[in-house]
C-alpha cells in the first residue's frame, strides 16, 4: 500500500467515524504531498460538505471527475451529488422571504428575491431530473455546474 493509500484509508475511517475536520486535515495532506487523485478530491468533497462548505466540495467533485474516476468512486460522487441536492433543497426551502415566511416562490423579480428564485428554480431542475444515483459522467457534471450555481446564489 502506497503512502497515499494509507492517507486516503485514513481518511476514510475518519470519515466513517464522523471525524471531518481529522479527515480534511488528512487529505490536505495528501495533496500537498503530491498524491491528488479522485479518491482523495473525493475523501476531501466529503469532510468538507460535512463542515459546511458545499461549494469547495462541489469543486472537488468537479476536479475528481476530471481525473477519470473508477465506477466505485463515481457511486461515491453520486451519493454525494443527492446529499448536496437534499441539503440544497432543505436550505432553499428554510430560507426567510422578505415577509418573514419560508417556502418556495415562484419565478421573476430582481436582487434578494431573484436569488431566491434562481435558487429555487435550481433545486426544481436537481429534483426533476433524478435522485439516487446511476448518473454518467456527463450528468454528474451537469448536477455539479447546477449546485454550484446554487450554492453562489444562496450563501
Amino acid at each position: 500500500m502506497s503512502q497515499f493509500d494509507q492517507i486516503n484509508s485514513d481518511a476514510e475511517r475518519l470519515i466513517s467515524q464522523s471525524q471531518y475536520e481529522q479527515a480534511l486535515a488528512a487529505t490536505e495532506q495528501c495533496i500537498a504531498q503530491g498524491g491528488i487523485s479522485a479518491r482523495t478530491l473525493i475523501n476531501r468533497a466529503v469532510a468538507l460538505a460535512n463542515l459546511g462548505d458545499p461549494q469547495q466540495a462541489i469543486a472537488d467533485l468537479h476536479e475528481a471527475l476530471r481525473l477519470n474516476p473508477t465506477d466505485d468512486q463515481s457511486k461515491r460522487i453520486d451519493q454525494l451529488i443527492d446529499q448536496l441536492t437534499d441539503h440544497a433543497a432543505q436550505v432553499v426551502k428554510d430560507a426567510p422571504q422578505q415577509d418573514g415566511q419560508t417556502g418556495t416562490r415562484s419565478i421573476g423579480g430582481d436582487g434578494e428575491t431573484g436569488s431566491r428564485d434562481l435558487a429555487s428554480t435550481l433545486v426544481s431542475g436537481l429534483m426533476s431530473s433524478g435522485m439516487g444515483g446511476g448518473y454518467n459522467q456527463s450528468q454528474q457534471g451537469s448536477k455539479l455546474g447546477m449546485l454550484m450555481k446554487l450554492f453562489g446564489s444562496i450563501v
